[in-house]
């Protein structure tokens, strides 16, 4: 029996982005997702206390 093998597949535009961007450019990148998770996680605090002081 032999081992299966792999397609390749179209590269994502993500792993396109990793591959070509300059370090600045990804630091950049990742600084923009950390802070829409830092004002995600901040709201949904905000909103589990104002759940938990109207009850």
């Amino acid at each position: 029996m032999s081992a299966p093998k792999h397609e390749k597949v179209k590269s994502a535009p993500f792993t396109a982005f990793m591959q070509s961007a300059s370090t600045q450019e990804k630091n950049e990148f990742f600084a923009k997702v950390v802070q829409a998770a830092t004002e995600e996680q901040r709201q949904m605090i905000a909103k589990a206390q104002s759940m938990s002081t109207n009850s």
